[in-house]
């Protein structure tokens, strides 16, 4: 999946909806563009396109994602992450639960949307 895509899809999983990507003059930060939607709770006399969190590189965004999980999600997202990160590692660690300390924003999104079913290849 493209970051644009995975922004996206757990954008939608918080209420997020009406998506547009914006080309703006490129930048290092965003060289493919700018994802905008509508937030959740959105009025249809506030419609007014808002940057969609960027949660592939936000953990703080990652964070308050991650808390619409039940208990059972939540066991099966842990063990999604430490898998993700344990793969991605030359360096294993003994304990293989260490990994969720280390575990980018990025490597959440792909445990988050694993979970929900929702991690295209």
């Amino acid at each position: 999946m493209t970051e644009h895509e995975i922004n996206m899809a757990i954008a939608k999983v918080k209420g997020w909806s009406d998506f547009e990507i914006v080309h703006q003059v490129a930048s290092t930060h965003s060289p493919h563009g700018w994802l905008y939607g509508l937030p959740p709770n959105t009025q249809d006399n506030e419609r007014i396109l808002t940057t969609v969190p960027y949660y592939t590189r936000d953990l703080n965004a990652m964070h308050e994602a991650e808390k619409i999980l039940m208990t059972g999600q939540m066991v099966e997202c842990v063990e999604h992450l430490i898998d993700i990160v344990q793969n991605s590692r030359e360096d294993k660690f003994k304990h293989r639960e260490l990994n969720i300390f280390i575990a980018t924003a990025s490597q959440r999104c792909e445990a988050f949307l694993k979970t929900l079913g929702l991690w295209k290849v």
